[in-house]
């Protein structure tokens, strides 16, 4: 009994090819003797996508932004960068009153509340803490060096777009923006874009 398992019950079983399911499908391309990457590549991504989907609905039921806190690369990247930096949330102690209101709105789940720095590399800097706070002043981002003077979400706002804006109007003058490949070679390679010659590896 255990050597009949899906695959084989769907194999055997089925006698219309209309409700094989995607395992046999999945074999009878991999089986032919010229198959088609594309084709891999289609029938792989359909197969995996809904079962992706379905891990990370019921992972986010138990953990709150499960793709963020833990498989997002981008927010590993955001994560290490966070944590060597010099920017972090600091809290007074001094004019805390203890709400815990700063923890439960965190999306990273932190105990901003017991923490006199955020030092983590799962604080995305999102200021939610410092908005939801009673006291005036008691959490602020600050850098440091720099501890008299606290970021509000405006000014942070308008150095991140100057700093973006001042990095694409650099690498446009110095050339490092445009593409090395000819403009006539590109124009010919989106014309044979769909075509044969340029199939996947």
């Amino acid at each position: 009994m255990i050597a009949w398992n899906e695959f084989l019950c769907a194999l055997v079983f089925p006698n219309d090819r209309a409700l094989f399911t995607m395992p046999i499908k999945i074999n009878d391309i991999f089986n032919d003797p010229g198959p088609r990457m594309e084709v891999v590549m289609a029938a792989s991504t359909i197969m995996t996508v809904p079962i992706m989907l379905l891990f990370l609905v019921l992972a986010s039921l138990p953990v709150k932004n499960f793709w963020c806190r833990y498989l997002c690369p981008y927010g590993a990247l955001m994560g290490i960068l966070a944590f060597a930096g010099p920017t972090r949330i600091q809290r007074d102690p001094d004019k805390c009153i203890g709400c815990n209101r700063c923890s439960r709105i965190c999306p990273s789940h932190l105990q901003i509340d017991r923490k006199l720095r955020i030092h983590s590399p799962e604080c995305i800097g999102c200021m939610d803490c410092t908005e939801v706070c009673p006291v005036e002043d008691t959490l602020q981002l600050k850098t440091a060096g720099f501890d008299r003077k606290a970021w509000s979400a405006l000014t942070l706002g308008a150095v991140i777009i100057v700093l973006f804006a001042g990095l694409v109007y650099t690498s446009r003058i110095t050339g490092h923006w445009q593409t090395r490949v000819p403009e006539t070679e590109f124009r010919m390679i989106l014309q044979k874009i769909d075509s044969p010659e340029l199939t996947h590896p």
